[in-house]
This record gives structure tokens, C-alpha cells and sequence, in this order.
């Protein structure tokens, strides 16, 4: 997730797309934390010009959860890609460069919003369960940290270090997609909140690996999966527990139908592109902002149109700026010292 190793492959229109959807699918998981799950500011009234403005424009915040899991599709393709370019002679290297890229900011960002959250609340929330990496599965903790978003970038760290079991898993399905939906529908039955996004979020890395693979699908499961893309972003326009549902449901079909889309279209922007780039920070950082920024404008006299689009505006602000700062002196000094332990052999 949130890589950059898509370089020089030879169709380079591909990769440009992909850094694009990163980077869009960054923006997509901030807006839905601002306004729906920290729930920064609140709507315009109804009878209001402004109230349609501010659903139309963040309409996309609603596929927030949905964009997690595509980041997580991206991320399988990304990594086989990586793994079989560089051709890594022992699996230990491939772990030592992995954990240089990931626990770093991890646990740079985790000190930080604990840090955050002690200046705020009094509360210092680092627990043994978030240090290592299995707070996921309990619901008691996922929601209880001080960076609950992080649940994503563990099971990025859980996933990277078995994805030799997982190549071998999607190469034993090979082109039977409807194995997948079989999997996902399986998932329902797991009891728990961090276990079940485990493992779906397995079912979208390893779908991310075989479309990587070649992954062909009949025409008439294209035309499913079109048509049940076509509905995820339909029932997306209506407030209510069964469209949630049916969306967690149908991301099975959009997730891969994205993917496939941004794969073949050379869709991308400078800005795009930049977005991708700095996404990790952008996704790292996003949580103790948001909070901060609720406490600035909820415990004081500012006077601030206190609405939902103003305030997504201006936390995305905030977060791109600060995220840049990041990537550039941070996250990107990482990347030269883990690229150290990556082996070319071109």
C-alpha cells in the first residue's frame, strides 16, 4: 500500500494511472474520517443551495472503507511487482526492506498521536496490542488508540511479511475469480471487527496479485462486475444502514472493476500523481489532524463557517501540507536507506 517501486516498467502510462488512484483513494479515506467519522462540523440546512453543494462535493467522503480496501488490492499488485523485479535472492532481504519502509513511520506517527492526544485529553494511548500489531483483533482496542486508522498500515506489515504464502494462494486460484466471492461471503461468519478486515483485506491483496498475474474474467463476469460497480456507486446516494451493507457487499465488484479501469486508461494529473506520492503521509498523519482541528474549532470563539465542506476544505489543506513535510523530510529519507537492502539485478 501506498508505494512507489511502480517505475520504468515499460508502460508507463499504467503506472502513472495507478500513483493517480493512490493518490485519489488518499483523498477519499480523509474526507470520509473528517466528515463522517470524526464528524467535523455538521450540514447546511436542507432547503439550502449550500446543503446540495456540500453532498454533491462530498459525496466521495461515503467510500471511505471502500478505498482502504482498494489501497490493499493496490498494494498486492504493487509488491509481486516489486518482489519479481528485483528479484530478492533470500526472503530475508525482502523483510529487512519492508520493515525499513513501513515500522519507521508507524511508529513515528503512533508516538506523535499519542503525543497529540496527551496534550488534548491528558490520555497517553500507546498499548501493547498497537506496538505489536494485533490490536486488529480485538474489538475492544481497534477503536481505542490514539490512531485507529494505523489498523490498515498493520495489516500492510502482517500481509508484506506472508506474501510468499499469499503469491502461492492466488497462483493455486489462478482465473477462478468466483473463489473470491465465495471467500468474501465466508468473511461474514468471522466474528470480530479487526479479524474479519483481516481477512478480507487478504482477499483484496491477493485479488490485487492475480490481476498482476493475468487474471482474465469472461465476458459475462465483467458484465457482473460492471453492473454491480454501477450499483455500489448507486446505493452510495442513500443514507441508511442496507445501503452500508450493500456497499460493504459490492466492493467486491467495484474494487476489482477500479483496478482494472485505472490499469487500462492512462488517467492521470500532476497533482494526481503527487497525491500518490506523498498518500502514505497523507494517510499516517491524517487521524491527529483531524483531531486537532475538531478541538480548535469545537473549545474556542473562532469565527468559522462551521460546516461540513469548509472544514473537509481546510483539514485537507492542512493535511496535504503537513504530509508533504513529511514525505519530503521523513518518509523519503527512509526509502533511500531502505532501497540499501533492495538487490537490482536488471
Amino acid at each position: 500500500m501506498w508505494e512507489g517501486v511502480l517505475e520504468a516498467g515499460g508502460k508507463i502510462n499504467r503506472i502513472k494511472s495507478l500513483d493517480s488512484l493512490r493518490g485519489i483513494a488518499a483523498i477519499v479515506v480523509v474526507l470520509y474520517h473528517s466528515v463522517y467519522t470524526i464528524n467535523i462540523g455538521s450540514f447546511s440546512q436542507q432547503n439550502s443551495l449550500i446543503y446540495v453543494l456540500e453532498k454533491i462535493l462530498l459525496f466521495p467522503a461515503k467510500f471511505g472503507e471502500s478505498a482502504v480496501y482498494l489501497f490493499m488490492a493496490l498494494s498486492g499488485y504493487v509488491l509481486i511487482f516489486a518482489y519479481q523485479k528485483y528479484k530478492f535472492d533470500r526472503f530475508s532481504d525482502w523483510l529487512i526492506w519492508r520493515s525499513l519502509r513501513l515500522l519507521p513511520v508507524f511508529y513515528i506517527s503512533l508516538l506523535v498521536s499519542s503525543l497529540v492526544f496527551f496534550l488534548l485529553f491528558k490520555k497517553f494511548q500507546i498499548t501493547t496490542p498497537q506496538l505489536l500489531h494485533y490490536y486488529l483483533f480485538s474489538n475492544s482496542t481497534i477503536y481505542s488508540g490514539a490512531n485507529p486508522p494505523l489498523w490498515s498500515l498493520s495489516v500492510e506489515i502482517i500481509l508484506s511479511f506472508l506474501i510468499l504464502l499469499i503469491i502461492k494462494f492466488s497462483k493455486i486460484i489462478g482465473r477462478k475469480y468466483p473463489i473470491y466471492l465465495f471467500l468474501y461471503l465466508m468473511s461474514y461468519l468471522i466474528h470480530g471487527w479487526g479479524a474479519r478486515a483481516l481477512f478480507r483485506s487478504a482477499i483484496f491483496f491477493s485479488i490485487g496479485i492475480s490481476i498482476y498475474m493475468g487474471l482474465r474474467l469472461t465476458k459475462l463476469l465483467k458484465i457482473i462486475l460492471a453492473t454491480g460497480t454501477l450499483i455500489f456507486f448507486t446505493v452510495g446516494l442513500f443514507e441508511s444502514d442496507i445501503s452500508r451493507q450493500a456497499m460493504t457487499l459490492l466492493q467486491l465488484a467495484a474494487i476489482p472493476s477500479i483496478l482494472y479501469f485505472f490499469l487500462n486508461r492512462p488517467l492521470s494529473s500532476r497533482i494526481t500523481m503527487f497525491l500518490g506520492k506523498i498518500s502514505f503521509s497523507i494517510y499516517v498523519w491524517h487521524w491527529p489532524i483531524l483531531i486537532m482541528i475538531r478541538e480548535l474549532f469545537s473549545n474556542t470563539n473562532l469565527i468559522f463557517p462551521f460546516n461540513k465542506l469548509l472544514i473537509a476544505i481546510v483539514s485537507l489543506l492542512l493535511i496535504i501540507l503537513w504530509a508533504s513535510i513529511s514525505y519530503f523530510f521523513i518518509e523519503l529519507r527512509i526509502q533511500k536507506f531502505a532501497r540499501r537492502y533492495l538487490p537490482i539485478k536488471d
